[in-house]
């Protein structure tokens, strides 16, 4: 999805925030959010207000505040939905520098992590179905790795 032309007045990699003023988790995230923004001047940071634009809101396709939307040359590149961590931010906002990879959630990591240990069993109980068990095993790894980079 393509960052709207009204939103990308630099054309510089750009991290959009969709927040509302009555979500608490925007209102804990923003001195986290403008501390990292300010680490990383090369990255424009857009803040959007859901109820204050509803159709660019809707265009873009947020279900829930606050969003963080990373674009490259006006492309989306990441999405990420929730609080985040001043850590996680300031990831966010070096991966659009071209530093490291996107920001991923924990949960992700452990719901890839399970989704492998189910396929694995599966595998087990479905007449030893090896392509399964490799398949749950790829799966397992992937969601491993996934929190192995985000330990300290």
């Amino acid at each position: 999805m393509p960052l709207p032309a009204d939103l990308d007045a630099t054309g510089e990699p750009t991290l959009l925030q969709v927040w509302a003023p009555r979500c608490a988790i925007c209102v804990a995230m923003e001195p986290d959010l403008l501390a990292s923004a300010d680490a990383h001047p090369e990255v424009n940071l857009v803040r959007l207000e859901a109820s204050a634009d509803p159709k660019t809101t809707a265009e873009l396709r947020v279900l829930g505040t606050p969003t963080v939307i990373g674009f490259v040359d006006g492309q989306e590149v990441f999405r990420r939905s929730g609080r985040m961590t001043r850590q996680e931010l300031d990831q966010a906002f070096e991966s659009l520098a071209g530093d490291v990879s996107p920001p991923v959630a924990t949960t992700d990591g452990w719901l890839r992590a399970v989704a492998g240990v189910v396929i694995i069993l599966a595998g087990f109980f479905v007449e030893l179905s090896w392509p399964l068990f490799l398949g749950g095993a790829a799966v397992l790894v992937w969601g491993a790795s996934t929190l192995l980079q985000r330990s300290p």
